[in-house]
């Protein structure tokens, strides 16, 4: 009889621990570090009649967006322009202040947004661009040897930021708060991809940019909830500066 009962309370105490394991907490912790990439610089200017030498009235404006990547020794920019009609256009050899010779020619097809992809950079090109050494031009009939021009400040971003939060398994809902400091967000997104690589927008944080954020999921679907644990999702958050995205990071789940 004794053995009967302790076999019984054997068995009972496997049940309940199996039935406890079966109602593990299915919430698990979700975090990231948001920084920008160190390899591909971020280059920026804003055009105007005042950074010509001498300075020139005019209301035309105009903007040159893009990346140095430090590897390729490519620099890549999107470059707008309103008011102007350019008739020439280049990046010059010249600090701020100075009118400098044509280093790279953008060609002769006027359009905004313009794309532009220089060739690999020498080791004295590089230093030049990175000294602050370069400046954006914009030529018209008006004035033939530049009407808007502006410096290329290339740098890595100094901006950082973090994320935590969690994932409920059973509601199947992403809970996550963001922080960030210097940098001004024009958007921000999760991404798929796998560190290192750019994906497609997955979900969308919205218009309103404050830190700390909280943002909330619907529900996930089932795929999305595979790629979420598989690591295969990044915050990033996009500036004027960088469009294409400031800082980032891989959200990691534990």
């Amino acid at each position: 009889m004794k053995i009967k009962l302790l076999i019984f309370a054997s068995s009972f105490a496997l049940l309940t621990v199996v039935g406890c394991q079966d109602k593990a907490d299915p919430v698990v912790q979700v975090s990231s570090t948001l920084a920008g990439d160190a390899n591909n610089l971020i280059a920026y200017t804003v055009l105007s009649g005042a950074n010509e030498v001498p300075a020139v009235t005019t209301t035309a404006t105009g903007t040159a967006v893009g990346t140095y990547n430090k590897t390729t020794k490519l620099l890549n920019l999107s470059v707008t322009y309103a008011g102007i009609t350019p008739t020439a256009w280049h990046i010059h050899k010249g600090a701020a202040g100075v009118a400098g010779g044509v280093v790279y020619n953008f060609g002769t097809t006027f359009t905004t947004p313009f794309a532009y992809t220089s060739p690999a950079l020498t080791d004295a090109q590089e230093v030049d661009l990175l000294g602050g050494l370069n400046y954006v031009n914009i030529h018209s009939a008006k004035v033939a040897s530049g009407e808007i021009r502006g410096q290329l400040a290339v740098a890595a971003t100094t901006a950082t930021g973090s994320v935590a939060g969690s994932y409920n398994k059973s509601t199947k809902i992403l809970i996550l708060t963001v922080n960030y400091t210097g940098v001004t967000p024009t958007a921000w997104h999760i991404h798929k991809g796998a560190a290192g690589t750019s994906g497609p927008v997955v979900l969308d944080m919205g218009t309103t940019f404050t830190t700390p954020f909280t943002f909330t999921t619907a529900a996930l679907t089932t795929d999305q909830e595979t790629d979420l644990l598989a690591g295969l999702y990044y915050v990033n958050i996009h500036s004027v500066k960088a469009p294409s995205g400031e800082i980032r990071g891989q959200l990691a789940v534990k």
